[in-house]
């Protein structure tokens, strides 16, 4: 199981890199940024399980990029939508 969650977040994050760099999805929307998270949080299990602490250490970045990055863009959102 942990091998399935593995490869279905290579895929995640690959689907997403193709859409952006074809211009099919721009880089700073949620649907692109949700995408690496979620594919850090599959990738980073299997990581994690096979003790590939390094690689464990690049998803938490990973992670913490998408989501700071999704934090930012809602709150920019927030400020925008409410006449600030």
């Amino acid at each position: 199981m942990i091998e399935v969650l593995g490869y279905t977040g290579i895929a995640v994050v690959l689907v997403a890199y193709y859409l952006v760099s074809t211009g099919k999805l721009a880089g700073t929307s949620y649907w692109s940024n949700a995408a690496n998270i979620v594919g850090a949080v599959l990738v980073g299990a299997n990581v994690y399980a096979h003790q590939a602490y390094a690689s464990f250490v690049l998803q938490c970045a990973w992670f913490a990029l998408g989501a700071y990055a999704v934090a930012r863009k809602y709150a920019i959102g927030r400020k925008t939508s409410s006449g600030n």
